[in-house]
């Protein structure tokens, strides 16, 4: 029914909305449990079909972890061992900024960019994904864009800045 490529596409999928490869996993497969168990398979587009069960299984996740707090049990991220070349540092740098900036995105925001940036998804067939007209994905899209442009510029001030100090 799935060919080995939608199977990739769902999982990226599921990975730019969960941000963690564990998860990820559990989202799709308790989504293909779900799919399976209302028999998706006799659907005219089985493959619309999943990225809307992945979508309001996430969703559905995002509410009951609001509402029940739960410590992290990870280890100290801040605890970062110094590294001798700036390279890798400076890498490691701009990842954490990437991930802040990403962050900062609400969940639909990171779905759109996702499938518009990452997938190749044109506009009109996200809209048609999200049951939405194309001009509302356009200026949800632009919203995004912009978003993403004032965080780019306030980072590269606070580089400046410290930068200055420093000197």
């Amino acid at each position: 029914m799935f060919a080995k490529e939608d199977f990739q596409k769902m999982y990226n999928y599921s990975l730019g909305l969960t941000k963690d490869e564990d998860e990820a996993y559990d989202l799709l497969q308790s989504s293909l449990e779900k799919f399976y168990k209302k028999k998706g398979e006799q659907l005219e587009y089985p493959v619309s079909y999943l990225y809307r069960i992945i979508k309001n299984h996430f969703i559905d996740i995002q509410r009951r972890k609001s509402r029940w707090k739960m410590d992290d049990i990870e280890e100290d991220k801040n605890n970062i061992h110094l590294i001798a070349q700036n390279n890798v540092l400076d890498e490691l740098v701009s990842k954490e900024e990437t991930e802040q900036i990403l962050s900062s995105l609400k969940p639909d925001e990171r779905e759109l960019l996702f499938l518009w940036a990452v997938e190749g998804y044109t506009v009109q067939a996200i809209s048609e994904q999200f049951d939405s007209p194309k001009g509302t994905i356009l200026s949800k899209l632009h919203r995004v864009k912009k978003k993403l442009r004032e965080s780019l510029k306030d980072n590269d001030n606070r580089k400046y800045k410290r930068k200055s100090k420093t000197s």
